[in-house]
């Protein structure tokens, strides 16, 4: 039903969303994950108000709690990414102060309501939000909900997640234990990921011996594509500039990645972090990859990034793909490069593309439509963008 209401109108979003939450607040069984469902895509469709509704509707005192505080809570990547507090972050901006303090008190309410051990993942990540009115102590009671965890690898995400938080006299302090505690992880793809973490935590001097550690951990990791996302993860925590031996040992993991759809998630979440001179490495891995649809997720991670050395090769990879639509999705991805790009060379681009555009359905065109505004722009001015848009426009008008 959310997924039904993203396409009305704007205007009859509302009561088709109040009917999905009466359908799910009727349903005898799977009412509560229907209703956590509904929790995160009302948020996606940035509707927080009804969002929140629906967390309050669940029952379960854990669950509620869990979906008052956060949405898509993944556990392994609380230590990598950080979560989506999707009902949070899109709630306090239009609240008042007084609105905003009752909303966080609620939710370390329902927190703390948790009994088992994700009571102190979830104190973790409300401290940010309410250290500013209940101060230390509730800093100081995630701690402590952290140091109870059995799972080193959870109590290292916590005490990790935490560091930030304390004054700069004791980060030290508690970094060191999150090291301490990290160090005892026995898999390797777990203790790398909970070192890499800490990396950017620890006091300065123990970065480097850190840093190291995160790195021999990577390198135990038996399963490549575990070791090459290990890598990755590790990377994303060093600067361009110190992590070139790295970013090089990455992509000749990625490289060895045997299935095509691993690689390329693995190659798109690398190259942002690399400099340049590792780009033409990312383009031969493209390259080197079959898989139609893997290589144009390849290229357009990696087409914004393109150099104009590279511009021409990366569109020669494009044009290789075998699969039409693939291809015409690569392509597409491309004209992030317009810049670089002669208007004979992005004319030809575009004829390429205008028999997928017009066998596209109207949403795919749309969202195809803004990426090529820039080809558009150069081939033909404003007026061009003004008259395709215009275009469309009527187009709408006459079959609805």
């Amino acid at each position: 039903m959310p997924l039904i209401a993203q396409r009305v109108p704007e205007s009859e979003r509302v009561a088709v969303l109040r009917k999905a939450m009466d359908i799910a607040l009727s349903m005898k069984y799977y009412r509560t994950p229907t209703l956590e469902l509904l929790v995160s895509q009302l948020a996606e469709m940035d509707f927080p108000h009804e969002a929140l509704e629906a967390a309050r509707a669940i029952n379960d005192r854990a669950t509620s709690g869990m979906s008052l505080v956060e949405l898509d809570f993944n556990l392994t990547e609380f230590g990598r990414t950080g979560l989506l507090l999707k009902v949070l972050r899109g709630l306090i901006p239009r609240m008042s102060d007084n609105e905003r303090r009752v909303l966080l008190q609620e939710m370390l309410t329902a927190a703390r309501s948790i009994t088992w051990w994700r009571r102190a993942y979830v104190l973790a990540v409300l401290v940010p939000y309410v250290i500013e009115s209940n101060g230390l102590p509730i800093l100081y009671e995630a701690l402590d909900s952290g140091r109870a965890l059995e799972d080193p690898r959870q109590r290292a995400e916590v005490l990790t997640a935490l560091v930030i938080q304390f004054p700069e006299a004791e980060r030290a302090r508690v970094s060191y234990e999150a090291l301490l505690t990290a160090r005892t992880i026995t898999d390797a793809r777990n203790r790398s990921l909970a070192l890499a973490a800490l990396v950017d935590r620890v006091a300065e001097g123990e970065r480097s011996s850190v840093l190291g550690e995160a790195l021999d951990a990577c390198r135990a990791i038996e399963i490549i594509w575990q070791r090459a996302e290990a890598l990755v993860t590790l990377a994303n925590h060093l600067s361009k500039s110190e992590g070139a031996p790295l970013f090089h040992e990455a992509l000749s993991t990625i490289r060895t990645i045997e299935w095509a759809g691993t690689r390329a998630k693995q190659l798109a979440s690398l190259i942002p972090k690399v400099p340049s001179t590792f780009l033409p490495e990312a383009l031969e891995i493209v390259q080197e990859t079959k898989d139609s649809h893997a290589r144009a997720n390849m290229l357009s991670a990696l087409a914004r990034y393109v150099p104009s050395s590279l511009v021409y090769k990366a569109l020669d990879v494009a044009q290789g793909i075998r699969d039409p639509n693939e291809r015409a999705h690569a392509l597409i991805a491309m004209t992030a490069c317009s810049a670089l790009l002669p208007s004979s060379v992005l004319y030809n681009l575009w004829r390429q593309l205008l028999p997928s555009l017009a066998s596209s359905v109207r949403p795919d065109f749309l969202s195809d439509f803004r990426s090529l505004t820039p080809i558009i722009a150069k081939l033909g001015g404003t007026t061009a963008v003004v008259e395709t848009a215009e275009a469309i426009h009527d187009s709408a008008q006459w079959w609805p």
